[in-house]
């Protein structure tokens, strides 16, 4: 009958779920399960709601089906939260430096300057890396020219598209756009942060998960090469349940402070996974927990974060 029926879907459904669980552990033997692991918490929520409706008296699968739809909403509801409800930040330690960071991937087919332009006003970061900036947005360097007087850029190479605009002066600017590794820009902070270099880095999507690999595998070879305070932030395509940042972290002692959803923007408000990230050398550290911002026209949520840099005298 149709009870029957719907509890036999339920437990179709469990199973199913459990084992999309195991992606991220089966990972190491395929990369299909590496790119279907972005999706574990997605996994989680409808394990519990086929769980939930396998002993539900009647009306199982609508039962699951309402909870999967909840869960769904909640992972889109949870940055909203966290952005809105900011925690007390830890306080500077004798030698440190506050800095406050922010990666913003504003989408090539964004035209709207102006409102990228307002959203970084809004948050008043220190230092920004915007990724998929594209030439129509140049504007925006004349108009915070004034708060963020220092800039380096590649957008006019093709397949790059990035900027880094700063409060402090820049030093040693290095952009890469076609090579083994994903396109990135970098730059030195000045010597009021000792030798902290920030790289903003674009790397390409899933399901081209083995180009993935490659790209951040060369991207931690080169990082291995430079000295000093590390601060690696753009969008890496990946959430944390994949073993692509990992890898990447643990090849270079990099520790990710980053978590919040911030894709898709462009859906309402409603971001699923968690791509835009910031990574930190381990002589560094957050001192709150990273919020999103708006999307300015964006199919990206900005990510931002205050960190503390120890310099030495």
């Amino acid at each position: 009958d149709r009870s029957r029926k719907g509890r036999l879907l339920c437990l179709l459904g469990l199973v199913g779920s459990a084992l999309a669980l195991s992606t991220p552990w089966l990972s190491a033997y395929s990369l299909f399960f590496d790119f279907l692991s972005h999706f574990t918490l997605h996994y989680v929520i409808a394990a519990v709601a086929f769980l939930i409706g396998y002993f539900m008296p009647r009306a199982r699968v609508l039962a699951a089906s309402l909870i999967i739809g909840a869960g769904i909403a909640a992972i889109a509801w949870w940055p909203q939260y966290v952005s809105q409800h900011p925690a007390a930040p830890i306080a500077l330690k004798q030698g440190e430096r506050q800095l406050r960071l922010m990666t913003f991937n504003t989408w090539l087919g964004n035209k709207d300057w102006q409102a990228v332009t307002a959203e970084i006003r809004r948050h008043d970061p220190d230092v920004v890396t915007l990724i998929e900036f594209g030439k129509e947005k140049r504007k925006t360097f004349d108009a915070l020219k004034k708060d963020y007087p220092h800039s380096v850029h590649c957008i006019e190479k093709i397949f790059c598209h990035m900027a880094i605009i700063s409060k402090y002066p820049l030093y040693d600017v290095e952009t890469r756009n076609i090579w083994k590794g994903p396109a990135y820009i970098r730059a030195r902070l000045g010597k009021n942060f000792g030798r902290t270099y920030i790289y903003g880095l674009h790397s390409t999507r899933p399901p081209f998960v083995r180009s993935q690999i490659v790209q951040l595998q060369a991207m931690a070879k080169r990082l291995h090469s430079v000295p000093g305070h590390k601060i690696v932030m753009g969008d890496f395509n990946s959430t944390p349940y994949a073993r692509l940042l990992s890898q990447f972290a643990r090849h270079n002692a990099l520790k990710r402070i980053t978590y919040l959803p911030t894709w898709p923007a462009n859906w309402g408000p409603f971001p699923q996974l968690a791509i835009d990230h910031v990574f930190l050398s381990s002589d560094m550290r957050a001192l709150n927990k990273a919020w999103i911002g708006q999307s300015a026209g964006s199919d990206h949520y900005p990510t931002i974060v205050d960190v503390a840099i120890k310099v030495s005298p």
